[in-house]
């Protein structure tokens, strides 16, 4: 196996039965420390009934050991709980794909296995793994139930939506708008170039969209790529500096 890279996380040996709790006393937990939506793999329109039937199998999983759904034939088969089969027919993506996984997972398949429960027959599947502290990480969505294609969908992976933060839908609608752009001297892909060198400065917080007049936005730009200000955050940070003086 390859070294990890720097700042990578490096899952330690697993606990023993003598570290904690007994095994077979561990109940289900979760993280979403690695959950990402995928195209096939996407919740984008599903209603809140959808999500509460998710929540609700979570929770009632988590009143469950491992152990029990591990061991008890009748229950694994009730959530359909298994590992992954990645030869399987009409499988539209494989393990190596899932490449925001730290590789010390992902490259492990024998300790590390991705394996699936149903929150419904009708509503999909849950994609993780357990990492060396029984916690399962929940990978991928799956509410087509796509990555297991069956006789049910006839071995056929069906469309999903990716979902997108309100910032990421009017950037999306600010591109397609700048694809149709076929005026001559159109100086809208300049603008927009602007804002994204501006929208780089941001440091991971919240985004803003704030609207304002024509005269304004260049006084904005000007400042920033003209150095007078580091960013359109501290040209207002400056300001409410002043005014609650």
């Amino acid at each position: 196996m390859q070294r990890p890279r720097l700042g990578e996380h490096v899952p330690k040996a697993r606990p023993s039965a003598k570290s904690g709790d007994p095994p077979e006393q561990a109940l289900w937990a979760f993280s979403f420390r690695y959950f990402r939506e995928l195209k096939f793999f996407g919740v984008g329109g599903k209603d809140a009934g959808w999500f509460t039937a998710m929540l609700e199998k979570l929770s009632e999983l988590s009143r469950k050991t491992i152990a029990s759904t591990n061991s008890n034939r009748a229950e694994k088969m009730a959530w359909r709980l298994h590992e992954i089969d990645w030869a399987a027919k009409g499988i539209p993506i494989q393990r190596d794909a899932l490449n925001w996984i730290d590789r010390p997972y992902l490259e492990n398949e024998k300790e590390f296995p991705l394996q699936q429960f149903q929150i419904t027959k009708a509503l999909g599947r849950v994609i993780g793994f357990f990492d060396e502290r029984r916690i399962f990480n929940v990978v991928l969505l799956d509410p087509m139930h796509n990555l297991q294609p069956s006789d049910y969908s006839d071995y056929k992976v069906r469309a999903t939506i990716v979902s997108e933060t309100v910032s990421a839908g009017v950037i999306r609608f600010i591109e397609n708008r700048l694809e149709t752009c076929k005026e001559a001297g159109c100086v809208c892909r300049t603008e927009y170039a602007k804002f994204q060198e501006i929208a780089s400065n941001n440091d991971g917080g919240t985004t803003l969209l704030v609207h304002m007049s024509r005269e304004l936005f260049v006084r904005v730009t000007s400042c920033v790529t003209g150095n007078v200000a580091d960013s359109v955050a501290s040209i207002i940070e400056a300001s409410i500096d002043r005014l609650e003086k």
